[in-house]
């Protein structure tokens, strides 16, 4: 089976993670988003760079399988922000799964004025992909990569219209 919790860079604890696995979780996701300075804060995201790389570390050093999460299409990006830099980085914390997200928003999201061009987001998406499977990992979904068998499950049953059991606010 699999068992799948997301966690934020900077809500968790090691008591927090170590509970969770004796209660049955066997993979994590970790949404990271960005590691790129210049762009995070466009994200208005709760957590910072320095959460995600202790984050990294902690995962890393306890040997659970995980995935990571970025975005890209992130504002004011485009010629700027060197995505396969922050994935390579990232696989210096061995993730078994990464899940590459394309960020999209409302009509009223400030920082829509800023949002890069089409071909930037085009790209950034290839050029993602193909570092990823230089590196090992096939794009066995339109926004996952993953090492041998570590695909994600619930991920797999989603584009066979299987059921899934999610909880949580944002399930």
């Amino acid at each position: 089976y699999e068992f799948t919790i997301e966690v934020n860079p900077n809500q968790w604890t090691p008591e927090i993670v170590n509970s969770m696995r004796d209660s049955g979780v066997n993979r994590f996701s970790v949404g990271i988003q960005s590691l790129d300075k210049n762009s995070f804060h466009f994200l208005d995201r709760r957590h910072s760079i320095e959460d995600s790389y202790k984050t990294l570390e902690y995962f890393k050093n306890i040997g659970v399988n995980y995935s990571a999460d970025f975005l890209i299409g992130i504002p004011a990006s485009e010629g700027r922000r060197d995505i396969v830099k922050e994935l390579e980085k990232v696989l210096e914390f061995s993730p078994s799964h990464l899940s590459i997200y394309i960020l999209t928003v409302k009509d009223k999201y400030k920082h829509k004025g800023l949002l890069p061009s089409d071909d930037w987001v085009e790209k950034e998406f290839l050029s993602v992909s193909d570092f990823l499977k230089e590196k090992g990992f096939s794009h066995y979904e339109i926004s996952n990569y993953a090492l041998d068998n570590k695909e994600s499950k619930h991920n797999l049953k989603y584009w066979k219209d299987a059921p899934v059991l999610a909880l949580g606010p944002t399930a």
